[in-house]
Parts: structure tokens; sequence; C-alpha cells
């Protein structure tokens, strides 16, 4: 223990409890400094612990449902081609449940010529990359340009 180090102690955080703690220094407890280091992790870990046992009711309570995404690959008068997503069907939301539903709608919309009802454009804000270091260049290396 280095002897150069103290602990005051107050109860309260008023000046006179201040100054009375500072007029009475008292030597480090090593015992008392460890249970205040226990404590610490204790409380750390019901925290995690707590989050973890949420998601996992979570994680029980979720039931499955199967559901069907379309997209349409489209090409209107002005290039170029996109791909929209089905959002609505006869102005209502768009509900697939199964492979049934799935390809009694694919049949239906099948040549027939699809209206987009709203278009909204957006700017987007990318920030740059960082710069590279030793690891990430040799990822990107490897998957760009198939070196090892």
């Amino acid at each position: 223990v280095n002897e150069n180090v103290s602990r005051i102690q107050f109860n309260e955080i008023t000046a006179r409890a201040v100054k009375e703690a500072l007029e009475h220094p008292q030597p480090l407890n090593e015992q008392l400094f460890d249970s205040q280091q226990a404590r610490r992790i204790l409380d750390r870990l019901s925290v995690a612990l707590k989050l973890v046992v949420e998601r996992e009711k979570a994680r029980r309570a979720f039931i499955p449902e199967e559901y069907w995404l379309f997209k349409a690959h489209v090409e209107g008068k002005n290039p170029p081609p996109f791909i929209a997503d089905l959002w609505k069907v006869d102005g209502k939301k768009a509900e697939i449940g199964s492979a049934d539903e799935a390809e009694a709608l694919q049949s239906n919309v099948k040549g027939v010529p699809f209206e987009i009802t709203d278009l909204t454009e957006k700017e987007r804000k990318r920030n740059p990359l960082p710069p590279y270091i030793t690891s990430t260049l040799q990822q990107d290396a490897n998957r760009r340009l198939g070196y090892s």
C-alpha cells in the first residue's frame, strides 16, 4: 500500500462534512477498496443480466409469421430502369402471408402497368470512409482484387 495515499470519508455533501473529512484522513483500507470495486462490478453485471433476461423473454415470446416481399423491375418512358417495392394493392397495404397468396398476386399483376402514386427524392449525406489501416487495406485488396 502506498503510504502517501489517504482516504477521506463523508456521508453528506456539505461544506462542513467535507471539511471535517479533509481534517481527518484515514489510511487506505484495501478491504474497503476491494469491496467497493466488487460492488461496482456487481452493479454493472446486474444491468447487463437484466438486458439479457429481457431480450430472452422477447425472443421466447416472438411468434414467427410468414411474409413475402414483392419487388418489380420497372422501366418507364425515361431511363434508367429501377426496382420498385410493392406497398399497396387496390389502395390497401400489401400483406402477403403465404406462397399461394404470393403466386395469386403475381399472376394478377403480371403484364399490368404499374402506377407510381408517390415519389420522394431526398438528399443523403454520406461521410467518407476512414483512411486505411493495414488490416482494412488488406481486406479491401482481398475483396476487390483477390489478393491473398
